[in-house]
């Protein structure tokens, strides 16, 4: 049910906010979509907030990848809005493919 709570006096209160991983693979969160291709496998579908990503990628590895853009912080479904990636996107060696993903 609901809690209400009456204010009568000052009062402090403190909160913590936890940043929502840029990248996901599974159920394990990562800080970059760099940190998260590092820590692929072959054929892994990486997840990506739907945010601007200021990094540059270089695909090295021989592996092949899906990236899913687009998503919600809680990364239970997508927003309706892409993943920009506002950098460089180098495919050196594997493949690419990309779903709800803009390069600028």
């Amino acid at each position: 049910g609901d809690c209400i709570v009456a204010v009568t006096a000052d009062t402090s209160v403190t909160a913590t906010f936890n940043a929502a991983p840029k990248a996901m693979i599974g159920s394990t969160g990562y800080t970059s979509l760099a940190t998260a291709y590092a820590a692929a496998t072959n054929n892994a579908e990486i997840l990506l907030l739907d945010t601007e990503l200021l990094e540059n990628l270089t695909m090295n590895r021989g592996i092949a990848i899906l990236l899913k853009g687009g998503y919600r912080a809680d990364y239970l479904g997508r927003s309706g809005q892409p993943t920009v990636v506002k950098s460089f996107v180098t495919i050196g060696s594997g493949s690419l493919t990309v779903d709800g993903l803009g390069v600028k």
